[in-house]
């Protein structure tokens, strides 16, 4: 109906996109006929990375069970829960106590220089230890760092020193490492499947800036980040930095960098 104005751009790709993905149209095409309608109908045309990064984040978009091409619109089960029927649950679990809480994202954030992978890397030493955390009870389990500012030899290093003050010789086995060289987005489906298959329980992303794959001061490239973070099935640590202190401002009012 006319071209696609600056403002409805990403809007209306999503939107359309998301109606092919409930519609049972696979990624491939999706991103064909995206790209095809960018082409030709919005003004400007989004940038290629930007249309890629729309069709990633449908893939969190359930298609459903009786997808068909046929163009009939399906039922998108909606089944709300009545609260008043269900049982309290227990306590939240938490990783470490009063500090990671089990199966949620936490954001460990500062300045630069204040030691935020140390910590990273001792909680997650500590976790794969099952050793306490500063006094904090913790859960043992599996872990993965996922690290997109430093390399391999850098955060070895890091390793043996807290390893050394915890009394080891070296690492403990199973601390799982990968420098990770793309957006997170795009490791996605490779991290959940390394998830379930070793038992990881925490994974730690260091840091949100370069995993999230575009600019973390737009919510477009924010949100599909955290709901794949979601899906992940595991307690998540996020590093993140803050804004640079400007005259006047507080540094303990502020707050993580980006959207």
């Amino acid at each position: 109906q006319g071209p696609i104005q600056a403002c409805q751009r990403h809007t209306t790709l999503l939107s359309f996109g998301g109606l092919l993905r409930h519609k049972g149209f696979p990624a491939s095409v999706i991103k064909t006929v995206l790209e095809a309608m960018n082409g030709s109908v919005c003004t400007p045309p989004l940038s290629a990375d930007e249309v890629q990064t729309i069709v990633r984040s449908l893939g969190n978009y359930p298609q459903s069970a009786a997808a068909s091409h046929s163009g009939v619109s399906e039922v998108i089960e909606f089944a709300p829960v009545d609260l008043s029927g269900v049982d309290e649950p227990g306590e939240r679990l938490d990783l470490v106590g009063g500090l990671l809480p089990q199966g949620y994202p936490s954001v460990l954030y500062g300045d630069g220089g204040h030691g935020k992978s140390y910590i990273a890397l001792a909680i997650a030493t500590s976790v794969k230890l099952g050793q306490p955390f500063l006094g904090l009870a913790v859960q043992p389990s599996g872990v993965l760092y996922l690290d997109w500012e430093l390399e391999q030899d850098e955060m070895t290093r890091r390793a043996y020193k807290i390893a050394r003050g915890l009394g080891l010789e070296r690492p403990p086995q199973g601390l799982q490492y990968v420098r990770a060289d793309r957006p997170f987005p795009e490791l996605l489906e490779s991290i959940k499947g390394f998830v379930k298959e070793r038992g990881v329980g925490l994974v730690v992303i260091d840091s949100l800036g370069p995993a999230c794959g575009g600019d973390p001061e737009q919510a477009r490239f924010i949100i599909p980040l955290l709901v794949d973070i979601r899906d992940l099935g595991a307690t998540v640590l996020v590093i993140d930095h803050q804004s640079k202190l400007h005259q006047g401002q507080d540094y303990d009012r502020k707050t993580p960098f980006g959207s």
